[in-house]
């Protein structure tokens, strides 16, 4: 799916939101392999479309790190929250609801 989408939309930032809803969707219906490279894929359109400490990557990396850690890659999903948590808090607050959802899972998925 992210191969079609690069190919219709070349490097267009506007794919990035449809990419996250459609990882979550299929994430949440159990199919993380197809999830994770929409989600990756989302993340580098925000990241070099917007920055890495803006708020839209940091949005798309607690996407990766929720995808990653249910795919049980514990590292790559720690990672993934901490840099969230890095961008985020400073931006949003530490009531936002991505930085409670990284913060969740750095405790639930990660353990720490």
């Amino acid at each position: 799916a992210a191969v079609a989408l690069e190919q219709r939309m070349g490097n267009d930032v506007s794919v990035a939101d449809p990419e996250l809803g459609l990882a979550r969707l299929l994430a949440d219906e159990g199919d993380l392999a197809a999830a994770e490279p929409l989600a990756r894929d989302a993340l580098d359109r925000r990241a070099r479309t917007n920055g890495v400490d803006n708020i839209y990557t940091g949005r798309a990396r607690v996407v990766l790190g929720e995808i990653l850690a249910r795919q049980g890659s514990r590292g790559s999903a720690e990672r993934a929250f901490r840099e969230a948590l890095r961008v985020l808090e400073p931006l949003v607050g530490s009531d936002d609801a991505d930085v409670r959802a990284a913060r969740l899972g750095l405790t639930q998925h990660v353990g720490r």
